[in-house]
Formats: structure tokens, C-alpha cells, sequence
């Protein structure tokens, strides 16, 4: 998925990223107003929780490669700034989604949050060093 980001211009991602983000916070709405969750079967519940997680990753994604961009004035290898905000992105739409998840089972304590973010902050710490190791 990186390498194809990496091929894209500025405008073709944002362009890419602002259309998923779209379609995924319609699918969302659809499934979170249109269908009954009292006859929902379990493709429900997993379409509801992708769909927001795409729509919250889009959107993180776009947010963050702009602030880079043109706040921060980051402006070198924006394919490499685009990788790192999708990065960043989907592991911030995983967490939110999963304390969700967490609620809507009853188990969501400051421990499950507390776990849940050091579960991810290795995720973060490996990819890192993962990437410089092939970088080498």
C-alpha cells in the first residue's frame, strides 16, 4: 500500500483519500441509520466497525498529510509525509474503534484503554524500526 502511495502525486492522494473517506462515511451512515441492529446479523456489526474505520483512517489521513504539509512546512518526500500520516492514521482509527468495540462489550476500563495504547505503541515502535532495517 506504501509503494502505491508513494507513485502518487499530492493532488492523486488527496484526491484518492478524500473519495474513500466519502464512500466510507456514507457506508457508515447507512448501516448506523438504515439497518436494525435487532435484526443485523454479524456482517452488520463488522461492516459497521470497517466502514468506520476506513472513514476515520481517510480522514485522519488527509488531516494529517495536510497539517504536515502546509502547516509544518514539511515539504520533503511528500510521498514519505503521505505514508507516515496513513500510518498514523490507521492506528488511530484502530484505537478509536477498538475502544468502541470495548464499550459495546462492557469491558472498557482505564486498563483495557492503558493496553490497547501500549499494544499499539509497539506496533508504531516496530514499524518504525522495521522499516529503517529494510531501508539499510
Amino acid at each position: 500500500m506504501i509503494r502505491i502511495i508513494a507513485s502518487m502525486s499530492f493532488r492523486q492522494y488527496i484526491i484518492l483519500m478524500t473519495t474513500s473517506s466519502l464512500l466510507a462515511w456514507v457506508t457508515w451512515g447507512f448501516v448506523l441509520f438504515g439497518i436494525s441492529p435487532n435484526e443485523a446479523g454479524l456482517g452488520v456489526f463488522f461492516l459497521f466497525y470497517i466502514s468506520l474505520l476506513l472513514a476515520i483512517a481517510c480522514s485522519l489521513s488527509i488531516l494529517g498529510l495536510v497539517v504536515r504539509v502546509w502547516l509544518l512546512k514539511q515539504k520533503n518526500r511528500i510521498s514519505f509525509q503521505a505514508g507516515k500520516s496513513f500510518r498514523q492514521a490507521m492506528l488511530l482509527g484502530t484505537l478509536v474503534v477498538g475502544l468502541l468495540y470495548f464499550q459495546s462489550k462492557g469491558i472498557l476500563s482505564w486498563w483495557t484503554i492503558a493496553l490497547l495504547v501500549a499494544i499499539l505503541t509497539m506496533v508504531e515502535f516496530f514499524l518504525i524500526s522495521y522499516k529503517k532495517k529494510v531501508a539499510e
